[in-house]
């Protein structure tokens, strides 16, 4: 509370117990933000206040105890599959995760959409859940927007809306055992980056308090542009301090409607990635890794599986240049 006729205050700390304080913050108005704290600790705090050279009696000694720390048990390497499900009975990414179990450590299942109310919708694959869970797989949700930025700003403009999206989320995870989220946010215009970073800030302290992870998807660059189309709603930094994996979409550096040209090209992969760690701690960061690619035609562009781009170029007798 603020105190008459005071210039500012002076906050003290101690840890663990209630004696040698030692002077953490000086600050003009009354509230102060103290980081670097150790999880799951003790820590006692009084105030005084100070005018000129005068200064106030302590306040009262408050005692508060930091959270746990929501610990990501891959330690190391990370490798994160993604999982379809895209009909009642499809059995695709099950039995690709069965036959990979040793190769993956976590899986984000491709379920649900958000519409800018905060409400979700998609099919729930148990299977998969069940299966990684049993087998040590971190399991995380994956929430997408249908790379609709009408849907993320009308999402992300409203408190209301982005704390029901929250609820909604935390309901999912409870009700079908998952680990974690996977937040994948497309198309997101520039003008809501703020939104955006506030509402991943939100999400993380839901998820912190249940023990869930985070993991956000970002678009691909090499430079920050608070005003780019397509990746300036994207605040590395910010994002990079609160999610516990930042999945770098290292791919379509050439897309449909672009002018041809590798899919993820190594020297752009590597420049994008040198600067993502040069923001973001390098134990956060996941690169993407594209399964696909484009046959550019004057008819229209396609995009072909791995082994459909091998069955192409055998049915047209062309040599694989570079592999």
């Amino acid at each position: 509370s603020a105190v008459s006729k005071a210039t500012g205050y002076y906050v003290y700390m101690a840890s663990p117990s209630d004696s040698g304080y030692v002077k953490k913050a000086t600050v003009a108005a009354t509230s102060a933000q103290i980081t670097g704290l150790t999880a799951d600790t003790s820590y006692w705090f009084y105030v005084q206040a100070y005018n000129g050279s005068s200064v106030s009696e302590q306040s009262i000694h408050i005692n508060a105890m930091t959270k746990q720390a929501v610990a990501n048990p891959v330690q190391g390497k990370e490798s994160l599959g993604f999982a379809t499900y895209y009909y009642v009975g499809d059995k695709s990414s099950y039995n690709s995760m069965v036959a990979n179990k040793d190769s993956l450590d976590s899986i984000a299942t491709h379920t649900y959409i958000t519409d800018g109310s905060g409400n979700l919708s998609g099919i729930v694959p148990t299977e998969q859940i069940n299966y990684a869970n049993s087998n040590n797989m971190l399991s995380l949700a994956m929430i997408s927007n249908n790379f609709d930025g009408a849907i993320t700003k009308a999402l992300l403009e409203s408190q209301t809306n982005r704390q029901n999206l929250i609820n909604n989320t935390i309901k999912e995870l409870q009700a079908y055992g998952y680990k974690g989220v996977a937040v994948d946010l497309e198309g997101v215009y520039y003008t809501n980056r703020a939104q955006l970073t506030a509402f991943i800030q939100e999400l993380n302290t839901a998820l912190d308090a249940k023990g869930y992870l985070l993991y956000v998807a970002v678009p691909a660059k090499t430079s920050d542009s608070a005003t780019n189309s397509w990746s300036g709603a994207y605040d590395y930094a910010e994002l990079g301090k609160v999610a516990d994996r930042i999945v770098l979409m290292t791919y379509d550096e050439h897309y449909p409607g672009g002018t041809p040209g590798p899919v993820a090209s190594i020297n752009w992969v590597s420049n994008v990635i040198n600067y993502a760690v040069s923001i973001i701690p390098k134990e956060k960061v996941m690169m993407g890794l594209a399964a696909y690619g484009y046959d550019w035609s004057s008819a229209g562009t396609k995009a072909y599986s791995i082994n459909a781009v091998n069955s192409l170029a055998a049915a047209n007798n062309a040599a694989i240049q570079w592999d």
